[in-house]
């Protein structure tokens, strides 16, 4: 059975690579997507490792304020001035246990 609109085509399964292309910019639209709704400055528990562009590991490690200028423009030098100049620094788990507010929705 076919679930796909009638103007999209089938892709030919013994083509894998346009198969895996298909894939590939699904699997970017979708996490754009998502990216889009979960707000700078969200910290979220996940298995999978951070992608360094949308995400970043809670090391505690210094990164670019020009390249997360939004993310530096929230916490500013809360967990650390990097350099002092060019870089701040991400927060650690444990730093965050201590600084941030744990509310509940109603």
């Amino acid at each position: 059975m076919n679930v796909l609109p009638p103007s999209l085509p089938l892709p030919d399964p013994s083509d894998v690579k346009a198969l895996w292309d298909d894939l590939r910019k699904f699997y970017e639209r979708t996490a754009a997507a998502v990216n889009s709704l979960v707000p700078t400055g969200t910290v979220w528990p996940s298995v999978v490792p951070a992608d360094g562009v949308n995400w970043l590991a809670c090391g505690g490690q210094a990164v670019s304020r020009t390249q997360y200028a939004g993310l530096f423009a929230l916490v500013g030098t809360r967990f650390g001035a990097g350099d002092g100049l060019t870089t701040f620094n991400v927060p650690t788990i444990s730093a965050l246990v201590t600084q941030v507010t744990y509310n509940i929705r109603t």
